[in-house]
């Protein structure tokens, strides 16, 4: 579908009258400029990886030295995986890893679309607007909470709206659900409030199919990540929204999409802290735009009715996420998160917007002449052609040129049947060239062995 474009007026293009509005409102106007929702492409990197000096053993805290004298081998049964963990993971030594956040393509900065490339260029128009403007993006960019890569680029701003899609694992060992075996030390994190991962299809919830003794026996043990709940209790103290995101999620056609879905688009004025409860009470999804992409929020949608073919298996593993990071966060004494069931978790699907590309003609081709002697593909060919083409160039250079130069400054006549010369009684100028007011020209044609001249 085309875009709509509007034919606005030069005069109606300025609004003279924003000075004049109260301030509460000008910043306001400012603030929706800003926050656009968007998406920023991080990752964690560990220094000095294969040195022998990177980490070192964690102290056993008291607390688990307490839970591991108490339990014993009978109530260890009796626990569920939450339980196990706790008693058999929590407690032991674990090396700490000294990490920063850098972006995703570090050495192609023109392949990283995030948006505080985006976010950077609104605040250098508004910070060249006027001097309120200016002050305001100084005071912005000084707040506290404000992230900040350790290489100095700017990120978010405080309370941002944007989402923060991490890569913190080793693909290897992310896809399987092995334990955090190692405390991440990196303070940039704990200033990431929205954070997304990549939904990893080696996943697999367990299955319950038989029964054996009263007693659920384990049809598939399923693969589930135990590392992301703990790398989201320990790490992120400030987290308030997490999404998985689905690249194999597509729009339905419109044979499978049928009627369009109604939503209810009520405006709420709850404060920012209840962002998430509000648009699951108002019906309104979130959606967070990149350059030629689009991110929406579907794990409120039923995959039978919706308008994207989502897989029951990814809303599983959100959902034993959710339980196991509330649980976990709520036992662990090794967890910094204060409220974990206040955590949203959400499900995002990409829609690809690419723009319609313009069309351009081609260059016209060169064509190639065949040559007309076989001999002109070989070197010698090609010496006696040009030695040839040379020739005849020379043979057809008429010899009156050379004396036409002189000839042509006077007339002529013919006498006792032979051509004389005689003195000119003005001069005569080139046609298009030279200074002059008399624009008289003499064509020459040669003839035969002579040449006849006709004075015009």
């Amino acid at each position: 579908m085309a875009s709509i474009r509007f034919d606005v007026p030069d005069g109606c293009r300025v609004f003279t009258l924003f000075p004049r509005l109260p301030a509460e409102l000008r910043h306001r106007i400012w603030e929706a400029y800003l926050c656009d929702p968007g998406v920023n492409f991080i990752k964690l990197q560990v220094w000095d990886l294969h040195s022998g000096a990177w980490g070192r053993p964690m102290v056993r805290s008291p607390a688990a030295e307490a839970a591991a004298a108490a339990a014993d081998g009978s109530a260890a049964e009796e626990l569920d995986d939450v339980g196990r963990l706790l008693l058999r993971h929590d407690c032991l030594p674990r090396v700490s890893i000294f990490s920063r956040l850098v972006s995703s393509y570090p050495k192609n900065p023109l392949a990283d679309h995030s948006q505080h490339r985006e976010l950077r260029a609104r605040l250098a128009a508004m910070a060249a607007t006027c001097v309120e403007s200016h002050s305001l993006v100084r005071s912005l960019m000084a707040r506290p909470g404000v992230l900040r890569l350790e290489s100095g680029l700017f990120v978010s701003l405080s309370r941002s709206p944007d989402v923060t899609l991490l890569e913190y694992y080793p693909h290897e060992l992310y896809k399987g659900s092995g334990t955090l075996n190692v405390d991440i030390f990196c303070p940039t994190l704990d200033l990431i409030r929205r954070l997304a991962v990549r939904y990893c299809h080696v996943w697999r919830p367990e299955v319950k199919e038989s029964w054996s003794g009263g007693k659920p026996c384990l049809e598939d043990p399923g693969n589930c990540p135990t590392h992301l709940y703990q790398f989201l209790a320990r790490h992120l103290p400030s987290l308030r929204e997490f999404y998985f995101v689905d690249y194999f999620i597509v729009p339905k056609t419109a044979e499978e999409r049928g009627d369009a879905m109604s939503v209810d688009g009520d405006e709420d004025d709850d404060d920012d802290v209840d962002d998430a409860t509000r648009r699951r009470r108002s019906g309104i999804n979130p959606v967070f735009s990149v350059r030629h992409r689009r991110f929406h929020d579907v794990s409120d949608c039923d995959p039978d009715t919706c308008d994207w073919k989502l897989n029951r298996k990814s809303l599983k593993i959100l959902d034993w996420l959710r339980d196991h990071f509330v649980r976990y966060a709520s036992q662990s004494h090794t967890s910094r998160h204060k409220t974990p069931e206040k955590v949203y978790f959400g499900l995002l699907a990409c829609e690809y917007v690419i723009p319609t590309p313009s069309h351009r003609r081609d260059p016209p081709k060169t064509r190639v002449r065949p040559p007309s002697d076989r001999r002109r593909g070989t070197p010698g060919g090609r010496i006696e052609a040009g030695r040839a083409a040379l020739a005849r160039a020379s043979q057809s250079t008429p010899r009156s040129i050379s004396s036409s130069t002189s000839a042509a400054s006077r007339p002529l006549s013919r006498m006792s049947g032979g051509l004389v010369t005689e003195p000119a009684a003005t001069s005569m100028y080139v046609f298009g060239s030279g200074r002059g007011d008399d624009f008289r020209f003499t064509f020459s044609q040669p003839y035969g062995g002579g040449s006849r001249w006709l004075e015009a």
